[in-house]
């Protein structure tokens, strides 16, 4: 949730050290959205983008995840983690 600077940052760091498959991103942002999807499609096994959400409870209703990274503005940070 939350795909700008922190939230690409932390998700690659991640990647780096985690085999994980990155499912959906999520961002009320379409710009930022867009070029993290994309990033990641070039960094995935398969080349697969991951499913894009402009609302993250959306995200939450729609996925079954064992993790959420929250990348958000902090002020954003504790109803995210509560949903």
């Amino acid at each position: 949730i939350g795909t700008g600077w922190y939230g690409k940052s932390d998700l690659l760091r991640l990647m780096q050290v985690a085999n994980i498959e990155v499912t959906a991103l999520c961002d009320p942002d379409q710009h930022q959205l867009a070029e993290a999807a994309a990033l990641l499609a070039q960094r995935a096994p398969l080349h697969k983008a991951p499913k894009q959400y402009a609302d993250y409870r959306k995200l939450l209703a729609d996925n079954k995840l064992d993790i959420v990274l929250i990348g958000s503005p902090d002020h954003w940070h504790a109803l995210q983690a509560i949903d």
